[in-house]
């Protein structure tokens, strides 16, 4: 998976893709982006910084050949003519040229203010050339940042790991090395949420917190919902919950980087609610485990054996199953101690 990647931290915890791509949060023109390891950029910093007093030399040469060619002619001239016309010829850069033509500005305003008119333009020219590129290899180093430390993630051995499509014999080093991967997933995400998504404010913005383009995708939460299912069916009718994450952008929310129109809009709503039991379950064994089927309408997932049951909503494995004989009396006889939360999914 591809994505735009924005990290605090030095070391980028993922593969990076090394080259030129568009990043189009900022077009097809400004986005054009060459991401390189830091030796290659540092090299190519001090490169741009000598490339541009290349260029500025150069471009003062050209425009001394266009001036000094424009003021050419056989007629017989004067001294300031000639003295103007050998700074053109002899001026090697913008910054020997502003120093000439200043002197000699300096040396004729005394005798003929006027005289001063025909280096202006000479002169201005030169001090244009040398505060341009000045600028311009002062912010030279900029170019390493100018885009922030946006990177595009390598996509080419991006997939689903199934644990549950080995052929032949399960090895167990197979299923140790899957056991490995899941329990760091899951340590590398629970850290990450204890950091990140902490309730303190300060909790925003820590060390390695903006991994990822956005560092919580919105969520609307309603804890006075009304029951979405038929009213005598819910344990409360008003005090039920409604999540809406609203329309998540895959560009700007998830860090997918593409152009406009190959961008999608997500949206999620659950809305959920405590339900009765009471006349809605019944008892199987299947494979040799009893479960409690939850007889709220058709089918959802069919029996796992091939047995004459009814349709069913949900299966769990019943309650004397699942705790101690000395927790099973408190089990069965307080219904808040089983609560079954049934959630109606929308995608939009």
């Amino acid at each position: 998976m591809n994505g735009t990647l924005t990290t605090a931290s030095l070391a980028v915890p993922y593969n990076v893709r090394l080259g030129t791509w568009t990043n189009w949060s900022r077009g097809p023109v400004f986005g054009a982006t060459l991401t390189i390891n830091r030796d290659h950029g540092n090299l190519l910093i001090a490169f741009t910084a000598f490339f541009i007093g290349i260029v500025s030399s150069r471009l003062w040469r050209v425009a001394c050949l266009v001036f000094h060619r424009y003021y050419s002619t056989t007629e017989p001239r004067t001294i300031l003519h000639h003295q103007r016309q050998a700074a053109l010829r002899n001026s090697a850069n913008p910054e020997s040229g502003l120093w000439t033509f200043g002197q000699i500005c300096w040396e004729w305003h005394r005798s003929s203010k006027h005289s001063v008119v025909h280096i202006l333009p000479a002169f201005l020219s030169a001090a244009a050339c040398v505060c341009v590129f000045a600028t311009a290899s002062v912010f030279s180093s900029h170019i390493s940042t100018s885009t922030g430390n946006e990177v595009l993630l390598d996509g080419s051995k991006c997939g689903v790991v199934y644990e549950n499509e080995l052929n032949g014999p399960i090895d167990m080093g197979d299923v140790n090395v899957m056991s490995w991967y899941w329990s760091s997933l899951s340590g590398t995400a629970e850290q990450y949420v204890e950091q990140c998504y902490s309730a303190r404010p300060e909790g925003i913005g820590m060390f390695d917190c903006n991994r990822f383009v956005t560092s919580q995708l919105p969520i609307s939460i309603q804890d006075q919902a009304p029951c979405p299912f038929d009213n005598s069916i819910c344990r409360n009718t008003t005090s039920n919950l409604y999540l809406d994450t609203g329309y998540i952008d895959s560009h700007t929310d998830l860090g997918l980087n593409a152009p406009k129109q190959d961008r999608i809009l997500f949206r999620s709503v659950y809305h959920c609610a405590p339900l009765h039991s009471e006349g809605y379950s019944s008892n199987v064994t299947l494979s040799g485990l009893d479960y409690t089927l939850y007889n709220y309408g058709n089918a959802v997932y069919g029996p796992k054996d091939n047995l004459d049951v009814p349709s069913y909503t949900y299966q769990a494995r019943s309650i004397a199953s699942q705790y101690p004989p000395i927790l099973e009396e408190r089990a069965t006889s307080d219904n808040n101690f089983l609560l079954r939360l049934a959630c109606t999914p929308h995608y939009v």
